[in-house]
């Protein structure tokens, strides 16, 4: 990340998809900037609930438990960053459709929950 600060953007293909060193303060696309303080113990506590969750239910079913792993992954390294830095470091930018710049973290948690609610939705109801 540090050459990567030093020049702003790297484009590994042109418009389209870039390596943009962003620092973000904030929550997901900036809400709550300025809130790192808050959001650091917030990472915290959301990980130690995914823990408590999982243990607490040991019948969940293979896409569950890979679903809380990409949610507890995603939390855990936004958390760290935000703990170690006081911000997180967000460097993955899609401009083919003007989507603002993320991070690993964060495609673990979207992918976290995406997977997540399709299992409840496909759930077989009783």
């Amino acid at each position: 990340m540090t050459q990567l600060s030093r020049v702003d953007t790297i484009a590994l293909w042109t418009e389209v998809f870039h390596l943009t060193y962003r620092v973000n303060d904030g929550a997901a696309w900036g809400i709550l900037a300025g809130q790192s303080h808050w959001l650091r113990w917030i990472s915290l506590f959301a990980s130690f609930g995914i823990v408590g969750w999982v243990l607490r239910h040991p019948r969940l079913s293979p896409w569950e438990q890979v679903s809380f792993g990409l949610i507890l992954a995603g939390a855990a390294g936004n958390g760290f960053d935000r703990f170690y830095h006081g911000y997180v470091i967000d460097f993955f930018d899609l401009r083919l459709v003007r989507f603002p710049v993320f991070n690993v973290a964060d495609v673990c948690i979207s992918l976290g929950f995406g997977i997540l609610m399709v299992t409840i939705l496909m759930a077989p109801t009783e």
